[in-house]
């Protein structure tokens, strides 16, 4: 008897934990998406400054990977960026929770530059990748891209956190964007391509799939971008949403690599893409997410010096 019961409690318990979640969720989308931009983004700064203090592991990761990164700096100027890139997370989290409330005359204010490399990506007839990174405000250039052309499919990789995915995706959706989840939606993935359609992938975080130089050092990257384009012919597409103040936005997209499809170098394609980042997180290096170990793959291999 008492075998059963417990076992009859763990779903319930789950179930009034993830009810929970969800209330939570609710509340935090309510009050830092606020409706007024200046507010929501405000509030966002200051959460982000809070987990700053309060997130030691992250925290102590960010100002090694900005010593790995930008070594000229002084502990003082490494500790203060730091600082800076908590709050754009905290910016860029606020703008997501707005996503519902964002208007269409809000979006359009977003500028745009390099435009005629996606109308020549899509000109091949086999689709775009719009390869971007944990940069700026990827969410919100998705957000931007559906709202202008058509519903964009991102690659993603699965929470394990159910209902926090749950949350996410609803607010996705709400944008236009449809998640694909890398290994299970391949076939998809590729389908959509061949329809000549747009595929979002962000490969910038530690992978071991590769190991090209980032700031100088051997990093682990995800080679999806590069194997998808040499399977498919589709175009790739670099990008970035930069945040150039309080609501406002720059799309870049930036000249097609291997337009033509002639390359089937993997690690020369991915050595590319991964210069492209580096020169835009150079010039606004408060806009990556450095919270994530950048270099770990590499670090274990012994790559790091």
């Amino acid at each position: 008897m008492p075998t059963l019961s417990v076992g009859l409690m763990k779903p319930r318990t789950k179930l009034a934990v993830d009810s929970l979640i969800r209330r939570l969720l609710g509340a935090t989308e309510r009050f830092v998406g606020a409706e007024d931009v200046l507010t929501s983004e405000a509030r966002g700064r200051r959460i982000g400054r809070l987990v700053h203090r309060l997130d030691r592991k992250h925290r102590l990761q960010t100002v090694v990977n900005l010593g790995i990164a930008f070594p000229e700096l002084s502990d003082g100027e490494r500790s203060r960026l730091a600082i800076r890139v908590y709050e754009h997370v905290g910016i860029v989290a606020a703008s997501f929770l707005r996503t519902r409330r964002i208007s269409q005359a809000e979006l359009n204010l977003t500028e745009t530059t390099g435009i005629e490399h996606v109308h020549e990506a899509f000109s091949y007839g086999k689709g775009a990748l719009l390869t971007t990174a944990h940069f700026g405000n990827w969410e919100r250039a998705g957000h931007w891209w559906s709202s202008n052309f058509s519903t964009l499919a991102a690659v993603a990789r699965e929470s394990n956190q159910s209902v926090v995915e749950e949350f996410a995706t609803g607010i996705r959706k709400a944008a236009g964007v449809d998640v694909l989840y890398r290994g299970s939606d391949a076939r998809e993935m590729i389908r959509r391509l061949r329809s000549n359609q747009a595929l979002a992938i962000l490969p910038d975080q530690n992978s071991d799939e590769v190991f090209v130089p980032f700031f100088g050092h051997p990093a682990g990257c995800a080679n999806g971008p590069a194997k998808l384009h040499i399977k498919t012919g589709a175009a790739i597409v670099t990008g970035y949403c930069v945040r150039v103040g309080a609501g406002k936005y720059l799309n870049i997209a930036e000249p097609l690599i291997d337009p033509r499809g002639e390359s089937d170098d993997v690690e020369g394609i991915t050595r590319e893409i991964n210069s492209r980042l580096e020169n835009i997180v150079r010039q606004y290096p408060e806009q990556y997410l450095w919270l994530h170990d950048r270099w770990r793959s590499a670090r274990r291999r012994g790559l790091l010096g």
